[in-house]
């Protein structure tokens, strides 16, 4: 999916607009599946706040600590991720409630939305 979202972003900053904004609108209530699990999710956001250097809380018993998304999935997973400064995915699965942040690298498109049917010249270029 990573590469999805940088054909996005080029094709937005050519046309001079957000490309934030374009990445978000497109992707906003995709169905994403996770290459080291299977696990079928729905994107709720782009977070381009964060990236896979960010660090979040993992508890395990009474104690907890910081870890990164680079090094959280690398280790349990034993996943390659290439580029660091990716932004990252927020998305739920359809039975949870809390969301989960994922790395695009590591996750697959299922589907399409209104909005990438509707951008057609968009759609192609990331086919």
């Amino acid at each position: 999916m990573l590469e999805k979202l940088l054909i996005i972003r080029e094709l937005s900053v050519d046309q001079n607009l957000d490309y934030q904004e374009e990445i978000r609108k497109m992707f906003k209530g995709v169905k994403i599946v996770t290459k080291y699990n299977n696990k079928t999710y729905m994107v709720e956001d782009i977070d381009f706040d964060i990236n896979t250097e960010s660090t979040f809380q993992i508890n395990h018993g009474d104690e907890g600590f910081q870890v990164s998304f680079y090094d959280y999935y690398t280790k349990r997973y034993r996943e390659e991720i290439t580029q660091k400064k990716q932004p990252m995915i927020l998305a739920k699965t359809d039975h949870a409630s809390d969301s989960v942040h994922l790395v695009p690298e590591l996750c697959y498109l299922v589907g399409m939305t209104d909005q990438m049917r509707n951008r057609r010249f968009v759609w192609r270029e990331i086919k």
